[in-house]
């Protein structure tokens, strides 16, 4: 439901059981282990993201994404289009609506140093 340019692309060209295979083949992970503390302190425009998305950066609920170690970049243009209404999603529209580009910048960098994310070493 959301639109990348790259991804776009690649996606158009999964079949069905493509996408359940790819989505099979992640969910086989291991879940993110909240961080003992987090890194550092939470700026103050990120009190709307920890209620539901943590301290730590991981997701008070299953359905929450986790934002710890997701890169800064990639945080900062997923807040963006949220504010713009590239991305479509009535909460998360609501919060990003309020936040500058300075906000943005510093939750973007501060869910990013948290701990947890790891991108798992291909066979």
């Amino acid at each position: 439901a959301r639109w990348h340019p790259t991804m776009t692309g690649l996606a158009s060209s999964l079949s069905a059981q493509d996408r359940a295979d790819l989505g099979a083949y992640f969910a086989g992970f291991a879940s993110v282990k909240p961080a003992a503390k987090p890194v550092g302190t939470a700026p103050v425009a990120a009190a709307a993201c920890v209620a539901c998305h943590g301290a730590d950066g991981v997701g008070t609920l299953p359905e929450n994404p986790t934002l710890a170690g997701q890169h800064a970049d990639y945080l900062a243009q997923a807040l963006n289009d949220y504010r713009t209404g590239k991305r479509k999603n009535p909460i998360m529209g609501t919060f990003a609506a309020q936040l500058t580009k300075e906000d943005i910048a510093a939750i973007a960098a501060y869910f990013a140093k948290q701990p947890g994310l790891a991108t798992p070493k291909l066979d």
